[in-house]
């Protein structure tokens, strides 16, 4: 994986030298990735004193069991400072492979920190197998790794490889002759050919006329030059076709069927409860069913009849088909209301079936999708306004699918967040309201006191007429000396009594009810009691 800062040198590498010979048989192409997020040397030191590194490479190609470069030996070119090396600027060199070609080859990679003053600094060395007879055309990765015993640097490096093999040849090792043809041949693992259809011939460089033949089923196709011919004994025609009955083997279709002919072909009809081309076994449900019904299949329209379990079958109908036999047309399993409804199944007998919309969608298929409340309301919106819900608020449609609300941001209320209502307002009018609810409480407790006052100013009393001895401390007129006058503490009116004697009125404690016994304990003679008032 590639990482950091990463310098990438892109190197396209032919393998072998460039010189082309007669027994080339193809080419190696080798792709180097290189990658030194840090650009450290491999004691971990910074190149060139903290610049960038000035980097280039020692190619060897070797086979596995060789010890020196005896394939390829290559120094690539300086790349100063670099931060990536296009492909268009790398080196290309041109080797041919010469056969036999190992199936096996050695790459070593020593990376370099170039000096002009000084000697080359090391960075690090890879090393890779290269297993040839895997390897095609199109680029494959190798796998390089770390050849350094102690290191103190991150340094990255991948390869791959590719192979252009001259003529048609496909394997690495260009040793295999055979490569595909489309419509022609293919190869195998092993290099043979594999002719198709019309095709023959070692190479598959031959026609065969005798792949799209007439000839009967008992004739020979025989492939000539420019077509073929059917080769057949005792029948003619150019398909032998002619004098032909297959039904004169009685024994075609055994001692549980009968044959019929049908030119130069036949077919065995069977007795119910047989089966197979020959009749020769036990039928199947599906075949029993058929027999049973006098026809050559069991499920119509198409459908294909399954057997279950040896002793059942079901039919499989196409779509819009159902039913036992696939004689009912569906057209419900072929309409999905456009996944916005149920189908609805009219009649079995034309094509006729009616959708059933979800909420929010119409249309015959329940392909029109309604418009929401809050759609239906931006559409009805002046030209100077833009959305349904002011000063950032979101438009909700209602659960009934008509009304919308609006959820209005901070300091905003209103159907459409029209009002403004910030927090300093909220402070101002609690405290501007004070004053107002203090008077009110005032008032309301004055109230309470003028009311209590006048319950107390206007408490029942009872009063008693009192025998006055010697009339000589009449305090009373006469007019009125005859009467006792009492108010009880409840609520009665008054209560009055005719006596004879003079009688003068005396107040009682508060809220004392006097009994009329003692209320006319003095009374003289002829005091006709007192008489109680109700309202």
């Amino acid at each position: 994986m590639w990482h950091g800062v990463v310098v990438k040198i892109l190197l396209s590498v032919l393998v072998y030298a460039p010189v082309k010979t007669a027994n080339e048989v193809g080419k190696l192409h080798l792709l180097l990735g290189y990658s030194n997020p840090a650009g450290t040397l491999i004691d971990g030191n910074r190149c060139d004193f903290g610049s960038t590194c000035d980097v280039y490479f020692l190619l060897c190609i070797k086979s596995t069991t060789g010890t020196s470069c005896d394939m390829h030996n290559e120094t690539t070119e300086v790349y100063p400072d670099v931060t990536e090396v296009s492909a268009s600027g790398a080196i290309e060199t041109v080797i041919p492979l010469i056969p036999p070609v190992r199936k096996t080859m050695e790459i070593v990679i020593d990376v370099w920190d170039f000096d002009i003053v000084s000697s080359s600094d090391f960075i690090a060395q890879f090393e890779g197998i290269l297993d040839m007879e895997t390897l095609l055309q199109n680029w494959s990765a190798v796998p390089l790794f770390r050849r350094d015993l102690v290191y103190m640097n991150d340094v990255f490096m991948k390869a791959l490889v590719r192979v252009d093999c001259a003529g048609q040849e496909t394997n690495g090792t260009c040793n295999i002759v055979c490569r595909p043809r489309e419509g022609v041949n293919t190869c195998d693992s092993d290099g043979n050919f594999i002719c198709l259809r019309g095709f023959m011939g070692p190479t598959c460089d031959q026609i065969d006329y005798c792949a799209a033949n007439d000839c009967a089923d008992y004739a020979i196709c025989q492939s000539l030059q420019d077509g073929y011919k059917c080769v057949c004994s005792g029948y003619e025609g150019s398909a032998c076709e002619k004098g032909y009955n297959p039904c004169l083997d009685g024994s075609l279709c055994g001692p549980n069927g009968q044959c019929k002919a049908d030119g130069p072909e036949y077919q065995c009809v069977c007795e119910v409860g047989w089966g197979g081309r020959h009749c020769e076994r036990k039928a199947t449900p599906c075949e029993r069913a058929a027999q049973e019904l006098g026809q050559s299949t069991v499920c119509l329209n198409g459908g294909s009849c399954q057997n279950i379990d040896g002793n059942a079958y079901y039919c499989q109908c196409p779509q819009p088909r159902a039913g036992p036999r696939c004689e009912v047309l569906d057209i419900c399993s072929a309409e999905n209301c456009s996944g916005h409804g149920a189908c609805a199944f009219l009649d079995s007998s034309v094509d006729s079936f009616h959708c059933e919309c979800n909420h929010g969608w119409t249309g015959a298929s329940c392909n029109l999708k309604l418009l929401t409340p809050c759609q239906v309301a931006s559409q009805k919106l002046h030209t100077n306004v833009s959305t349904v819900c002011l000063h950032g608020g979101t438009c909700v449609d209602n659960a009934n699918g008509v009304d919308f609300s609006c959820e209005c941001l901070q300091g905003w209320f209103g159907r459409q967040c029209e009002i403004f209502f910030t927090q300093t307002l909220y402070f101002i009018l609690p405290t501007a309201m004070l004053p107002l609810l203090i008077i009110v409480v005032i008032a309301a407790a004055y109230r309470r006191y003028l009311r209590q006052r006048f319950r107390e100013k206007t408490k029942p009393m009872t009063y008693v007429t009192r025998r006055v001895s010697g009339h000589s401390e009449d305090p009373i007129s006469r007019k009125i000396s005859p009467y006792a006058i009492y108010i009880p503490s409840g609520g009665d009116i008054a209560a009055y009594g005719l006596c004879n004697d003079p009688y003068y009125i005396q107040p009682v404690k508060d809220q004392e009810k006097v009994p009329l016994s003692h209320q006319n304990s003095d009374a003289g003679p002829g005091c006709e009691g007192t008489k109680r008032l109700n309202r």
